[in-house]
């Protein structure tokens, strides 16, 4: 898809079709995080560090429309990324957040589905595929990430069903993801029995 980033496989792309190698952080934006609501500042200290992009968790109910919008506007000026997660995927219907996210197609990457609190893999399956049609619902074309089962934990579940799950997107535009942290008492070994 011509100026937007788009997948490829098992490749992100930028608007250019060039492969990209995410390297980011995560960061909350809400009253006085960061300390003054200098948000866009924070986006300054982040791409001093190197990162070329940012997965965001704006707190909707703080921050404006036109926060966002200053927000991306400073990930862009610095070549960046940004994965816009809000906790409340309704906000990405609303038509002012729509033409305002539509301003940076080439930058963004809505987290579709975040990480679930249960372990049932129907139902996550359910829950991701609803979450791709009412994101493409609201007309988005850029990519979209759906996290596995369990707080983000089940790497076979995304191994076993992730290609349904991109088939299941019209635009086949999904990043699948998966959080590997575990603690150190051996459960998620026992769990899943695998390990990195």
């Amino acid at each position: 898809v011509s100026g937007v980033l788009h997948t490829s496989g098992r490749y992100l792309l930028d608007r250019c079709g060039n492969r990209l190698v995410i390297r980011g952080v995560e960061n909350v934006l809400g009253n006085q995080l960061p300390q003054g609501n200098d948000w866009p500042g924070l986006i300054d200290d982040i791409a001093e560090t190197g990162a070329n992009a940012v997965r965001i968790l704006p707190v909707v109910t703080v921050l404006t429309t036109a926060d966002v919008d200053a927000v991306l506007d400073r990930v862009e000026a610095h070549g960046m990324v940004a994965y816009i997660s809000p906790w409340d995927r309704t906000w990405f219907g609303r038509t002012d957040v729509k033409a305002m996210l539509d301003t940076h197609e080439g930058s963004i990457i809505i987290d579709a589905f975040q990480e679930p609190d249960y372990d049932n893999r129907t139902q996550w399956f359910t829950d991701v595929t609803a979450a791709i049609d009412q994101i493409r619902g609201y007309g988005y074309r850029v990519p979209i990430t759906v996290l596995g089962n369990q707080y983000g934990r089940d790497l076979p579940v995304v191994l076993q069903r992730g290609a349904e799950v991109v088939a299941h997107d019209p635009l086949h535009n999904v990043i699948l993801g998966w959080q590997a942290y575990w603690g150190s008492g051996g459960w998620y070994q026992s769990h899943y029995g695998m390990t990195v």
